[in-house]
């Protein structure tokens, strides 16, 4: 037992012992202690990478899957641009990632980048069939619901050569043999089941038969020309999706002339609303936009209102979008009035203004009152000052008489359109309340002219004249200016001085005024029209010679002028004659110190003693 303790306790120094020899020799030799040092450093660092390695993937991985989900959120949000830069990110980062490239290609066709999105489309195709087979399968399918089974049949071969087992492939391929064995002109070829049948000539199409009958259209030249167009699978796509760039197409299709690109456009709906109305306000003097936005229904409207509300603030539509949005309600018609009276209730000015429009343009006094009840009247008048005149004056002359247009808004100093108020009554069935305005208003010069020159119209004759008749002065002043126009119609003339001869001497003094410094050509029809008032005229042709102050005896000029309005004065009184006449004219002899004219004073006086002796049609002042 002893032997065995001392043994065990022999052993254990002997364990001890090389403990201490192995640190005694970590201790003698240091580049040893150095190396485990390293060897554990390293080890710590690897480790630490390894993790730090792993946390970075998961961040990218996180960070990826929340870039990709905001990116679809915005596709479907329809903010197609930041979603193709957001997914345009999430590829780059991960080419592998087949669902961002899918959505990527979306958005870009969205945004009318189809040849960057036919590129994506492309390489999802080579980095992964399932995709492609889904695709084909999807086109293949659409083509056929539109009728067009030839031109599904490459991609339904194409999907069944991808994945033979694919059980959507084979069904939709075998529809699209059901539809052009139906389908008339048609030939039959027979086929094994599997086996590829070559269908015509070169360019044609290839079908894996299901049966054992194939059917292969006859190619005339309008199906030719259609698979033309649809080159490529990406056009395909733009006709089935009706996307952006496929609107675009349409629309440069009908500015090139083809009017068949209107019902294309039609049938697609609201969708074309933003392209269309990009076009017409970059072109808005061209009336195919117009139309083309019309053939879409009252239902246009609001998309249109939707559209010009997000245009760039500094592009053209925000600029004309509203004159094309009363446009296309002048367009509509009645049908449009639900849309436009909603328009009317907005707090949007701009808005408003294309609501007022399209209810002048509309013609309907009575929808009218609901533009009165909700516009101020300062907004209505601002209106009327930029309206069409002839859609203004249809509108105006359809008001029945007490209207608040007529007996308040209109006789306001901010509308100043007198011109169309005038046209207005020539559309009235009423003149008269509109003849009492224009009369409260006091047109101008111009306008009075207008209504002199209405006096050869038979159909306005009537109305200018009672017109005239309330003007008074101003009016008569316009029929002597008419008058004395040789220029002017002659029937026009002719009843201009029909009523001055009615109004008598009062307008003498305003034909006298009319003469220049030296004989004109309408002196002889002012000298006749003044002979023919007769002795009325004879006060105020006294009056008239005697007229003038200091300044026409001394500016030659107005001498000139005032020398010639007398010589006629004279030769008038000598032609109305009669003893008024004659003690005129011996009053002015007494008075007159021109020897000129007491020349001419005294001759004129013989004629009227001995008109035997002398002819009354001989020359004064160049006047016959």
């Amino acid at each position: 037992m002893r032997a065995a303790q001392d043994a065990g306790t022999a052993a254990g120094r002997a364990v001890e012992a090389g403990h201490d020899d192995l640190l005694t020799r970590i201790a003698a030799e240091p580049a040893l202690l150095q190396i485990i040092l390293l060897a554990l450093l390293g080890a710590a660092l690897v480790a630490l990478w390894l993790r730090a390695r792993a946390l970075v993937r998961e961040s990218r991985r996180r960070r990826a899957l929340r870039e990709f989900l905001l990116g679809v959120e915005q596709v479907s949000s329809e903010d197609f641009g930041a979603a193709a830069r957001r997914l345009g990110r999430v590829v780059r980062d991960d080419p592998r990632h087949g669902a961002a490239r899918l959505w990527h290609a979306l958005a870009l066709l969205e945004i009318g980048e189809a040849p960057a999105a036919h590129r994506e489309l492309v390489q999802l195709r080579s980095s992964d069939a399932h995709v492609a087979v889904r695709s084909d399968v999807a086109i293949a399918g659409a083509l056929l619901e539109v009728g067009r089974p030839a031109e599904a049949l490459e991609h339904a071969v194409r999907a069944v050569r991808a994945a033979p087992d694919a059980a959507a492939a084979r069904e939709v391929l075998a529809d699209v043999q059901a539809a052009l064995a139906g389908a008339e002109g048609t030939t039959a070829h027979a086929a094994e089941p599997g086996a590829l049948v070559a269908l015509g000539a070169a360019g044609d199409l290839s079908l894996v038969a299901a049966g054992p009958l194939v059917a292969m259209p006859r190619r005339d030249p309008a199906e030719l020309a259609l698979v033309a167009r649809l080159d490529s699978a990406a056009r395909i796509a733009d006709a089935l999706e009706a996307n952006p760039v496929h609107v675009r197409r349409l629309c440069d299709a009908l500015a090139g002339g083809d009017r068949e690109a209107l019902g294309e456009l039609a049938a697609l709906g609201a969708r074309t609303v933003p392209e269309l109305l990009a076009r017409a306000a970059a072109a808005p003097g061209d009336r195919r936009w117009i139309e083309a936005l019309a053939r879409l229904g009252a239902e246009v409207v609001p998309a249109i209102v939707e559209a010009w509300r997000h245009a760039d603030p500094r592009g053209p539509v925000r600029a004309t979008g509203v004159r094309v949005l009363a446009g296309v309600g002048r367009a509509l018609g009645p049908v449009a009035q639900p849309a436009f009276a909603e328009l009317v209730e907005t707090a949007d000015r701009e808005l408003r203004k294309a609501a007022i429009d399209y209810h002048v343009a509309l013609g309907d006094v009575d929808a009218f009152d609901g533009v009165l009840d909700v516009c101020s009247p300062l907004e209505i008048l601002q209106r009327f000052e930029e309206i069409d005149a002839s859609e203004l004056a249809l509108f105006l002359g359809a008001l029945p008489a007490g209207h608040v247009l007529l007996d308040v808004l209109l006789a306001e100093g901010a509308f100043t359109r007198d011109a169309v108020l005038l046209a207005a009554i020539g559309f009235a069935a009423d003149p008269s309340p509109l003849e009492a305005l224009l009369l409260r208003r006091s047109p101008g010069g111009d306008v009075v002219r207008d209504i002199v020159a209405a006096l050869a119209d038979p159909a306005r004759a009537a109305s200018a004249g009672r017109m005239l008749d309330g003007l008074g002065e101003a009016g008569r002043e316009q029929l002597v200016a008419v008058f004395a126009d040789l220029d002017r119609p002659a029937e026009v003339r002719s009843e201009a001085r029909r009523r001055l001869l009615a109004a008598g001497a009062r307008i003498v003094p305003r034909l006298c005024d009319g003469f220049g410094a030296v004989p004109g050509a309408a002196d002889r029809d002012i000298l006749g029209l003044i002979v023919s008032i007769g002795a009325d005229a004879i006060p105020p042709l006294l009056d008239a010679y005697r007229a003038g102050g200091v300044l026409e005896r001394f500016a030659k000029p107005l001498r000139r002028r005032r020398t010639h309005r007398r010589d006629v004065i004279v030769r008038a009184l000598g032609r109305i004659g009669g003893p008024s006449a004659r003690r005129a004219l011996a009053e002015l002899e007494q008075r007159e110190t021109d020897a000129d004219l007491r020349l001419r004073l005294m001759q004129t006086l013989h004629r009227i003693d001995r008109p035997d002796e002398s002819s009354e049609g001989g020359r004064v002042g160049g006047i016959a």
